[in-house]
């Protein structure tokens, strides 16, 4: 992989192995390109921009805060349905965040249901019930297509 700063740059701001990562910053676009090399072919791939954005997940008031786990969602990966099983509760708040940490779904929910979940695009997500007692517990999740 060969990192940049801008679209147009010339020079990397890092290259190597798709295991080499530069050193990241919130809300900042870079972008990549794949190159691949044998005895008689150079293949560059066109530019992807990326951009990165931090999840802190240490604060105490973190949407990933959690405890132990009396919360059950399948399949997962899910394609049209979540099953959520929550234990000892008649109900719970239900927040569903992207891997951006967008806030994409809230809903107050029994608990035990089928969650709807076809209006999202395919990819990784962060389900984040919070039990009639207060507590929070969060399942990542993967919706495919």
């Amino acid at each position: 992989m060969w990192w940049y700063d801008s679209d147009t740059a010339t020079v990397p701001i890092a290259t190597g192995n798709h295991f080499t990562t530069p050193v990241l910053y919130n809300t900042t676009t870079y972008y990549l390109e794949a190159h691949h090399q044998d005895d008689t072919l150079l293949c560059i791939s066109p530019r992807s921009a990326i951009t990165v954005y931090v999840i802190d997940t240490t604060a105490n008031n973190s949407i990933f805060e959690t405890h132990s786990s009396r919360l059950k969602i399948h399949p997962n990966p899910a394609e049209d349905y979540l099953t959520i099983d929550a234990e000892g509760d008649d109900s719970l708040w239900v927040e569903i965040y992207d891997a951006r940490g967008v806030l994409v779904m809230k809903s107050k929910t029994a608990c035990q249901i089928k969650l709807d979940i076809t209006h999202l695009n395919p990819g990784i997500y962060f389900l984040r019930a919070t039990h009639n007692d207060g507590r929070h517990e969060v399942i990542e999740f993967v919706r495919k297509r």
